[in-house]
């Protein structure tokens, strides 16, 4: 049985692969937003993430 919604396929073929550095920059913004946030949670992942 194949489940509805999904593509069988490739997820986006369609799409090329963005650059690396557009990838290390958008992460860079998440952790940093995260890190600034004030929320205990997310000061918390960014931490962890920055010590790894």
């Amino acid at each position: 049985m194949e489940r509805q919604g999904r593509p069988s396929g490739p997820a986006r073929p369609d799409r090329h692969s963005p650059d690396r550095s557009i990838i290390a920059d958008r992460l860079f913004r998440f952790y940093d937003r995260c890190a600034t946030s004030g929320l205990p949670e997310l000061e918390r992942l960014a931490t962890t993430i920055e010590t790894r």
